[in-house]
Formats: C-alpha cells, structure tokens, sequence
C-alpha cells in the first residue's frame, strides 16, 4: 500500500470520492448496544449494526455470503455493513474517507502499518490501550503468552506516541511471507550431490550443476536486492544492505557501510561472473524465472516456501519426479555466519477503529475486536463448523473441500477483516502436506526478531526528515549497489561508495532511528 495522507486533499476529488464511497458504504446508527455476553451466548443482546470498510482482493474478491461471516454474525449477534473496495482503489478511497468524521465507518482494513500512524496522528483513530477495561479477551489471550514473545510482537504495532492503534494479528506466521531456501531435490539425488551447507559450497554445487547442465543457472535467484535482504543475515544477525538494527549489539546500522556488505557483494559478483546465476538476476520478470525452474535450468533460491506447492503440482504432469523441497540455509564462511534467514513471516493486516465521535459506536467497534481475540472467534474465523466446513481425520482437523479448492474463496477464512487470532495449526492445513514439511523447516531457520525498519512510526516532524535523507540515499544505495553486482562499476570504487553514503546523511538518518526507537522503548 502507498503511503497514506490526510493532509493536500484536492476538494473537488475529496467530495467525488466521499459521493463514491458513501454510495456503497452503509450508514451505522449511533445506536446500538455495548452489552456483554448475553444468556444466548450473544456478544451483543440489541439489534447492533457495525460498519466496516474492507480491501477486495482480486484472488479472492468479497463475497457477502462467505461462511466465515455468517459464522461471525450468528455468534456476536450483530450485524456488519461492509463497504468492499477492491485493492488498486483502496489507499485513495481510504484517504478521502478518514478525513471526515461524518464518512467514517466505525472499522478499516489496513495492511501496512505506517497507514496507522499517519491517521493516529491525525487524531482519527482510537487506540485500544483507552479501553482495555472492556477488552478482557484481547487482555486473557496476550497475557497467555511469554513475556518475552507478548512485547516483542506488540511493539511492531506501536505507534509513536507509545499507544496501539492498530491491533496485532496473531496465528498466521505459519502461512504468511515465509522465506526458504529451496532446491531441486529429485536433481540432486538424482546426482548424489550433497546438499550445501555453506554459501562455498552453494558455489562448489553450483559449478557442478552446471557442467551437468549447461544451460542452466543453478542458482536460479530473483529479485536480487530484496533476495539479499532475505539472506544478508547468514553473513551477519540481522543484516540488511540498508538500515537495520543490530539486537545483538543493540544499535542501528547502514548494511552497505560495514565491510561484510563487500563481502557479499564479492561472492554474488563471482556467481554472475560465471554464469552460476541468471545474468538478469536483479530484474527477471517473473514468467522468465518460472520457465528456468520448470524446465532443469534452475536448482537452488531463496524464495517463498509456498513456492513448492505452486511449482510442484504442476510441474508433476510433465515430469513426475519433480520435487522442489526446503534446505536449511547455508551460512556464510565468516565468523558471524549462521543458517538463518531474516524474519519476514509477520501478518501486516488488520483493523483500525475510526474515531468517528460517536462514543456508542466506538466501544461497539471495540467489543466486537475484543471478541476476535476469543477462544470461540479464534475457532470460527479459522475452521469454521465441524461438518460444515472441516471435519476431523485421524485425530486432525481437515478442511472440507476439492483439491483444486482454496480455503479463501470458498469459506472466506484469513480474508481481509474476518479475523486477528487465527489458530496456528489451519495455516499447515492450508498446504500440502509435502509443503508442511518445507514450512517447519524454514519457520525453525527464521531469525526471531522482526527488523524494526519495518515498523517503527514516526511524528511528522520527524518523519518529513526521514523521507528527505532515506528518497536520495535509497535511490544511490540501489543504483551503485546494481552496479557492483552485476559487475558494471569495479570494486576499486567501493571505498568511494561508502564515503558517498555518509554523504548522502547515513550518519543523519541512523541518529534519528536510534533516537526514535529509544523514546519508543523508554
């Protein structure tokens, strides 16, 4: 999602959009209840109306006749008014909507983080820490979990005048963004090729596979600097080529300014050079990348897991040996190597309760989040009805459903605005089960924590600063850092890079990190 403002709202698009969304967007009576659980087991015990405001995503548009909202209904006794929006007009719409109270719906969709901070700072979100008194679910549930993993998972939604206003999603790391190492298994046994434990021995294997195949790219990756980011830490914890933090040593830095970056560089340099990598490995569409991977010409990435299944099955029909499976990371040969990839399995969606005025709605808004957190939300958003939905087979839950069938669209479950606890067990029984065992895998090689680059908010001063040194400093760091990799600029130019760095406020921007980030965890 683009970057979200309140602020320079051209008014004649202002009111076509507010006349756009308030034609499909239903109006929420200021009524309603904020009663507790009921005889009837009913979150809500008066008729109840709650608005919300969701993305429609295109491989699984909203349907109001989903399972998993009329589950929702039957339990909480309200009823839900949902303004679906599909996803290339959701930032616009979202914008124009929140900058008046009298548009709002009492409850958005959002799933980018820096979104929250930029409405609360507008004074048009509700933070939940306001109303914990009435949120005993979301208190029971956070408190169940260890100290240590409850703060550490609550700090990537704070905002930065320390409160919450954006509610942590919990149960899907086992299905969202993982990363892996994967390879050809059914090549390399084929071979008796051993599998590399080291990033020298990715290269040994690499040179091997290429005599075997000479018109493959063994180390088929893609998306080269974000790929780097993904396996920057089995060089060094916590590496990133840009800014990150350093929990071991507890401090912010630069990745292209310390000298493991060159070392990085280095080893991809001799890999392209050579021709053990596809020589567009920064740009290649992605059709490109797929046709290397299904036809022998690529044996070793990293990428996301649930890349297996959708390699696997397909590729099956033509060769049915095919079988992409996860490794564990190789390290690098240095002392700070290790065989973890960087954390990217967070579920960055969630709600956001709109501060519409309107205190009736608003506690509603937040009785109902409350409820999300439940044991029986928890058991309703990610299965469903035993009979209905799954059944049980051989002690284990298993959705009901084709092959070809996806949970998403045929029930609704893990859609956008349908849950914020989900269990953890329905996302491996999402995938295969030759999937599963890829998942646990790499779920058991992921660093722990979670860069803080990726959350950490900003106020306005402070983040008008940031945007300044970060579009300069980014825009130089990935043009030369290509270049250095693909060979095209030498690595005697590499020590003037570094100082160009520091030129372009490295020094600056990594100050105003640690000074942010320190007030946040005062």
């Amino acid at each position: 999602m683009k970057r979200l403002k309140l602020r320079g709202v051209i008014l004649i698009l202002a009111f076509a959009m507010v006349l756009s969304i308030a034609s499909c967007k239903p109006s929420a009576p200021d009524g309603g209840t904020e009663s507790g659980v009921s005889g009837e087991g009913k979150l809500f015990t008066e008729p109840t109306v709650i608005s919300i405001m969701l993305q429609s995503h295109p491989s699984w548009p909203f349907d109001e006749n989903w399972a998993v909202w009329r589950y929702i209904r039957e339990a909480t006794g309200a009823d839900f008014d949902i303004a679906a929006v599909p996803n290339t007009e959701y930032s616009t719409k979202l914008s124009i909507m929140m900058a008046s109270r009298d548009n709002m719906t009492d409850l958005v969709t959002v799933d980018w983080k820096p979104a929250a901070d930029d409405f609360s700072s507008q004074g048009a979100l509700i933070a939940i820490d306001d109303y914990l008194d009435i949120m005993p679910n979301y208190t029971k549930f956070w408190n169940s979990l260890p100290e240590e993993e409850r703060e550490r998972r609550l700090m990537w939604r704070k905002s930065p005048d320390g409160k919450t206003y954006f509610p942590q999603n919990y149960g899907t790391d086992g299905r969202q963004g993982i990363r892996a190492w994967l390879y050809r298994k059914d090549i390399f046994e084929k071979h008796n090729l051993k599998v590399p434990e080291t990033m020298d021995e990715v290269y040994e294997v690499a040179k091997k596979l290429k005599e075997l195949y000479p018109d493959s790219y063994p180390l088929c990756m893609r998306e080269g600097l974000r790929n780097l980011n993904v396996i920057g830490t089995q060089w060094k914890p916590n590496f990133l080529y840009s800014l990150y933090y350093d929990f071991e040593n507890k401090k912010w830095s630069y990745g292209c300014t310390e000298p493991v970056m060159r070392d990085i560089v280095e080893y991809f340099r001799k890999m392209h050079s050579e021709r053990l990598m596809p020589p567009d490995y920064l740009t290649i569409n992605t059709k490109s990348w797929e046709e290397l991977m299904t036809n022998d010409r690529g044996f070793m990435l990293p990428d996301f897991v649930v890349r297996i299944d959708y390699f696997n099955n397909p590729s099956r029909e033509q060769n049915p040996g095919y079988t992409l499976a996860a490794m564990i990371p190789p390290r690098a040969n240095t002392e700070t190597g290790q065989n973890l990839v960087c954390k990217y399995n967070v579920d960055n969606n969630g709600f956001m309760i709109c501060n519409t005025g309107k205190e009736e709605r608003i506690r509603n808004a937040i009785k109902f989040i409350d409820w999300l957190y439940s044991d029986e939300a928890m058991e309703l958003t990610s299965w469903g009805k035993a009979g209905e939905t799954y059944e049980v087979v051989d002690g284990k839950k298993r959705y009901i459903r084709d092959a070809e069938e996806d949970v998403q669209n045929k029930y609704g479950f893990f859609s956008y605005g349908t849950f914020l606890r989900a269990d953890p067990d329905s996302a491996f029984a999402m995938a295969s089960d030759e999937q599963v065992v890829s998942v646990k895998l790499a779920l058991e090689y992921t660093e722990k924590d979670y860069s803080p680059a990726n959350w950490l908010g900003f106020n306005d001063k402070d983040n008008k600063k940031k945007t300044e040194i970060n579009d300069a400093l980014g825009t130089y760091t990935n043009e030369m850092l290509s270049k250095f990799l693909l060979g095209t600029e030498p690595m005697s130019n590499w020590d003037k890079f570094v100082n160009e760095l520091h030129a372009f406020g490295v020094d600056e921007i990594i100050s105003l990190y640690d000074r942010v980030y320190g007030e946040l965890n005062q």
